[in-house]
């Protein structure tokens, strides 16, 4: 075979996939890998025989990621509960620390290897096994890797995902097989057992990259050092979200993780000065291989890391072998050795962009370029912009024509920057030497980042839409694969042939820019804890938005409002309404305003003055911002938003479409009940009511208004096992956000469709 790893990896890849979506008996699999195997012994030098192989190497991957995804009876997550435990383990990862205000946290990956719980007054230990992602709160003991711990705190499985659009931690931590997560407070909670040895691999590994995060630290200033870690170690926590932000509009998100470019450099950089100082190709491949396989150690050994060191390991190794080397060949082991060694990668977002850049490179660029200089930089750019861009839009939602432009630019940059500053660091207990480099980085680094910051404000640059269908995907990636293989091949017809193809892969391209559309009113309450944020879709296609969210612990704005409007394929919102001026309701206007245009901000009068940072936004949008009081209404089409009742602390809100009526309550104020019982008109009949978390008890005024109102339905927050029985007694229905996900109120004709995202289509309102 000419290409041996493009068959195995192809066939072990839909293997997997097909093990997720197909539940096919072990014991076939393994009778028919048997019987394949002396089969195709016969077939050998004849034309099938690729197709059985394929086939067989397919069935392999069942299998193994069948064995894969097998739990033992002691593995950790099956202790997961709402108690408390004591947990001992190794630490497997680099410990990250992150403060914000008064709040402090290490986490880390704990290799778990026993567990103590207490059950029937009991205290029972196990033997267990797994990794467990461990969230130290308020501690100041900063651990090692390889330092064995015992801590004690609470066990639990990764959140759910209550909206759509939001980040699926537990995903996440599913591909590096972590499925517990556990945290624990304070510092009497955390006990060092036994210290790790100092001459282990991975200690040493993560003492260096520690090392070098801090001597970038000392070295630049804190901006410029939060990209430089991000360039050189593969450490993005320290980069702001307004600088990701523009990263990701402008399609160069990329250069923030280390991939192939950086392993390129690296290796070829050292291949030169070693065989330019005259030890030989094969000295020099060898001492390549060990510098490349510990870089990709120091960056934290990722997906596109780990790819790239295989890719370069092997294109090396044919050197020292005196054989030529294949890209292709090289790109589909280093596939394969990573699934080999966890199958669930396929399923990785950075795992499948990684690998598509890189194929589009040698698949689709000699197709688009002739290889001038000019036409090179530009067809690299349309070809890694054709091979993802599904991809993206699935994951991210998010469409960057201006990626093309910003990539010429910023990828010679930012190599730069990091090939300068990865030698500052080398030479820096060399005076001049280490100055210079210091002083060429920064101006380098400096003029990349005003490149992106200034491409991320060009309004047309970028464009959020719908999630694609997997079926769009299957499609648009198959009628490219086709062009690809038909391209090189001559027959009779092929002009006629490669003309549908193209034009079929043109339609394909274009279905992705259209999104579902539907001039018809949809509410939707997001699942946001404590906090009331909903979403309003009128008939006339304006969007608003009540509420933005808190910022602290977490910027609400940023990882769950953003998402969600970004999943929705929404470029820009009408409004904003506030229905108080609390941090809960106005921390995330900052991130929200960052990557979405407002026309108009509404906030309501009320002696609790705001916070500082919602006043500076107002000050900003200038006219655009006014104030909302009771009586006052926002018209949009056949449906309206009306501030029916208000107090000091709080306001009620009905938004209507035709029949249809949804109420929203802020707080549980005394006297915005007393104010809603004085205004029966608006209380004909309420079809939904939206109530604030209860955290200082509930009003008598509030059981005078259930008992007057009767409405049809109630939704909660949380469960509050206070207000269940004045709901179950007058025989109104609740639904709980934290049970149900986000619940959308869609008009369908002359009905109203109830759904929820977790649990589907729940019901339909309607009139006889």
């Amino acid at each position: 075979m000419k290409f041996p790893f493009l068959w195995i990896a192809m066939g072990f890849s839909l293997g997997i996939a097909t093990e997720k979506h197909c539940n096919l008996p072990v014991l076939w699999l393994v009778c028919g890998l048997f019987a394949g195997i002396i089969f195709l012994w016969f077939l050998r030098a004849r034309r099938c025989f690729l197709v059985f192989f394929v086939l067989l190497v397919g069935c392999s991957g069942i299998l193994w990621a069948r064995l894969d995804a097998y739990v033992p009876a002691n593995a950790v997550q099956n202790f997961t509960g709402p108690g408390r435990v004591t947990l001992k383990g190794i630490v497997s990862s680099l410990p990250e620390i992150k403060s914000r205000g008064k709040k402090k946290t290490v986490s880390f990956v704990l290799s778990a290897q026993s567990l103590t719980q207490e059950e029937g007054g009991r205290r029972k230990f196990f033997k267990v096994r797994g990794d467990v992602q461990t969230c130290l709160l308020q501690s100041f003991s900063l651990p090692q890797v390889g330092d064995t711990l015992r801590i004690f705190g609470e066990l639990s499985a990764p959140k759910q995902v209550l909206n759509p659009g939001e980040f699926d931690y537990g995903s996440f931590l599913a591909q590096q097989n972590i499925r517990a997560v556990f945290q624990t407070i304070g510092q009497k909670s955390v006990r060092v057992v036994q210290v790790g040895s100092r001459f282990s691999p991975g200690r040493i590994l993560a003492v260096t990259r520690r090392s070098l995060a801090a001597l970038i630290d000392k070295l630049y200033v804190a901006s410029e050092a939060a990209i430089l870690k991000a360039l050189v170690l593969g450490l993005r926590s320290d980069v702001a979200p307004e600088v990701r932000s523009q990263f990701m509009k402008t399609g160069t998100i990329h250069l923030l993780a280390i991939s192939g470019l950086n392993i390129t450099m690296i290796a070829g950089t050292f291949y030169l000065m070693f065989l330019f100082s005259g030890l030989g190709y094969r000295k020099t491949s060898f001492l390549t291989i060990l510098i490349v396989i510990v870089y990709v150690g120091l960056a934290g050994a990722g997906i596109p890391v780990q790819r790239a060191g295989y890719g370069s390991v092997l294109v090396l190794c044919g050197v020292l072998l005196g054989r030529p080397a294949n890209l292709l060949n090289a790109l589909c082991f280093a596939f394969f050795v990573l699934l080999l060694w966890n199958p669930k990668s396929l399923w990785n977002i950075g795992f499948q962009l990684s690998f598509l850049s890189v194929f589009s490179l040698i698949l689709v660029l000699p197709l688009l370029s002739r290889f001038s200089a000019w036409t090179l930089s530009m067809g690299s750019s349309l070809a890694v912009l054709f091979g993802t861009f599904p991809v993206v839009l699935y994951h991210f939602n998010i469409f960057s024509p201006i990626s093309i432009l910003a990539n010429l630019v910023a990828i010679p940059l930012f190599d730069a920057a990091l090939f300068s500053a990865l030698f500052a660091l080398i030479v820096s207990g060399v005076p001049f030497a280490n100055l210079l480099l210091i002083r060429v980085s920064s101006w380098i680094l400096g003029i990349g980042l005003f490149w992106i910051k200034y491409l991320s404000t060009w309004w047309w640059g970028y464009w959020f839409l719908e999630r694609p269908s997997l079926r769009l995907l299957a499609a648009y990636y198959l009628s490219m694969a086709m062009i690809l293989f038909f391209h090189k091949r001559a027959f009779h017809g092929k002009r006629f042939l490669m003309t549908g193809l193209l034009g079929c892969w043109l339609s394909l391209s274009t279905v992705f820019f259209i999104g579902s559309g539907g001039k018809r009113f949809e509410v939707t309450l997001l699942a946001s804890g404590r906090n009331q944020i909903v979403h309003a879709h009128f008939s006339n296609e304006a969007h608003w938005l009540l509420n933005a969210g808190r910022n602290f612990p977490s910027d609400q704005g940023e990882w769950l409002i953003a998402p969600y409007l970004r999943n929705r394929g929404i470029q820009r919102l009408e409004g904003m309404l506030f229905t108080d001026l609390s941090k809960k309701h106005t921390g995330g206007l900052v991130a929200v305003l960052r990557d979405f245009p407002v026309r108009y901000l509404l906030y309501p009068v009320a002696s609790l003055c705001g916070p500082d940072e919602f006043y500076k936004n107002i000050r900003k949008l200038g006219r655009k911002a006014k104030t909302f009081q009771q009586g006052d209404e926002v018209s949009m089409g056949e449906e309206k938003i009306r501030m029916i009742a208000q107090s000091k602390k709080g306001a009620a809100f009905l938004m209507e479409s035709g029949p249809w009526r949804i109420l929203l309550i802020s707080r549980w104020d005394p006297e915005l009940f007393k104010e809603l019982l004085r205004c029966p008109g608006e209380m004909i009949e309420i079809h939904a009511v939206f109530l604030p978390e209860s955290g200082q008890g509930i009003p008598g005024e509030f059981q005078d208004w259930l008992d007057r109102v009767r409405p049809l339905l109630v939704v909660l927050p949380d469960l509050q096992q206070e207000l269940i029985p004045y709901l179950v007694s007058r025989h109104v229905s609740y639904l709980d956000l934290k049970h149900t996900g986000a619940l959308s109120f869609r008009k369908n004709g002359s009905r109203l469709e109830l759904t929820s995202f977790l649990k589907g289509l729940l019901g339909v309102y309607s009139y006889p």
